[in-house]
């Protein structure tokens, strides 16, 4: 059974670094990897569709309504981190979808006929239509709900992320950002051979991260 302590200490490994028994030692492995983890975690949810992260929910309509231009908002879900696509979009992508309606319209995405015109704002999602259905990824934070790869992968980020710190080495922060890299599209595929929804992955963008 995998514990935020475990994913450190794989971590802490890939540096040659002291291990740690608890987040709260007073060490400075422990303070940087307690510094990371969140960050970290969070990030590297947001660089692919990870499929134990994906849910769906019918979302309930709430009482009060936007100030202007949408007709309806509705809360999301608490673990809520980014949208994938409405139900309405997966049918157009899937192409079962006959529906035809003032909700849609034509859009230069290739995978699919049209978008739900929809805008998420805050913790709020602003339509037009009465009843939304969401596919979105949820921020998982239970570490026996990750994939073996995402473990994996979530170690290696944290070392990146950490590895300066603990080294004094940017040639070993360098080498383990490359090492990461080749993972993360290893098992990018790994993950979508599961099956993926038919939109542009996250890619290009680990700059941001770090």
């Amino acid at each position: 059974m995998v514990s935020k302590v475990d994913i450190c200490n794989y971590a802490l490994q890939e540096l040659g670094a002291d291990t740690i028994t608890s987040l709260n030692e007073k060490t400075t492995s422990a303070n940087e990897c307690k510094l990371r983890y969140e960050s970290c975690r969070r990030s590297l949810l947001q660089m692919h569709l990870w499929n134990f992260a994906i849910k769906r929910v019918a979302l309930n309509k709430d009482a009060s309504t936007p100030a202007f231009n949408y007709g309806n908002e509705f809360t999301l879900p608490a673990d809520f981190l980014y949208s994938v696509m409405t139900g309405l979009e997966e049918q157009f992508q899937s192409g079962t979808s006959q529906v035809v309606n003032s909700n849609l319209y034509v859009h230069d995405v290739p995978s699919y006929g049209g978008v739900d015109k929809y805008r998420i704002e805050g913790k709020k999602l602003l339509s037009y239509d009465d009843n939304v259905n969401l596919v979105y990824v949820a921020d998982i934070e239970d570490t026996q709900q990750f994939s073996a790869t995402f473990v994996e992968l979530l170690a290696r980020w944290i070392a990146v992320k950490i590895a300066f710190r603990l080294t004094g080495s940017r040639g070993e922060r360098d080498t383990q950002l490359q090492i990461f890299e080749r993972e993360l599209a290893e098992y990018q595929s790994i993950d979508s051979q599961q099956g993926v929804f038919n939109r542009l992955e996250v890619s290009g963008f680990l700059s941001e991260y770090f």
